[in-house]
C-alpha cells in the first residue's frame, strides 16, 4: 500500500469516528461521560474532529492533486458552507412541519426557527411550555 492510499483510508476511518461520537452524543447526551473516560461526548467529538482534520492535512501534504484542490477550494468553501447551511435549515423546517423535530423556543417562550440568525437560546420542548 502506498502512503497516499494509507492516508485516504485514515481519513475515511477518522470520519467514521466523528460520526460514531456524534451518534453516542445523540443517544446519551453531549454532557455524558462514558465510564472509564475523562471527557464528555462534546469534548470527545471535537477530539475526533481534530484527528480527522489532521489526517486530512497529511493527505493534502502528500498529494499534489489534493494541494491544488485545496487552493481551488479555498474560494469555494465559504459559499459551499453557506449553501449547505441553508439546505440543512430548509430540511429542519420541513421536519418541524412533519412533527419529527421539536420547535425551538427562547427563554421568553417565543417560537424561533432555524436560519433566523439568532444567538443560541434556551431550548424548551413544547410540552414544557405553559398552556
Amino acid at each position: 500500500m502506498k502512503r497516499l492510499d494509507y492516508l485516504l483510508w485514515l481519513v475515511a476511518e477518522e470520519a467514521v469516528e466523528v460520526a460514531q461520537r456524534a451518534s453516542k452524543a445523540a443517544r446519551f447526551g453531549l454532557e455524558e461521560v462514558q465510564p472509564g473516560q475523562e471527557q464528555n461526548n462534546a469534548l470527545r467529538m471535537f477530539g475526533e474532529l481534530a484527528d480527522l482534520l489532521t489526517a486530512f492535512d497529511m493527505l493534502t501534504e502528500e498529494s499534489a492533486v489534493m494541494r491544488q484542490a485545496n487552493l481551488d477550494a479555498g474560494k469555494v468553501v465559504v459559499e459551499t458552507r453557506k449553501a449547505k447551511r441553508a439546505k440543512i435549515e430548509k430540511f429542519m423546517l420541513y421536519s418541524i412541519e412533519r412533527g419529527t423535530l421539536e420547535k425551538r423556543y427562547n427563554a421568553r417562550h417565543e417560537r424561533i426557527g432555524p436560519g433566523l440568525g439568532l444567538e443560541p437560546e434556551v431550548l424548551i420542548s413544547q410540552s414544557a411550555l405553559p398552556r
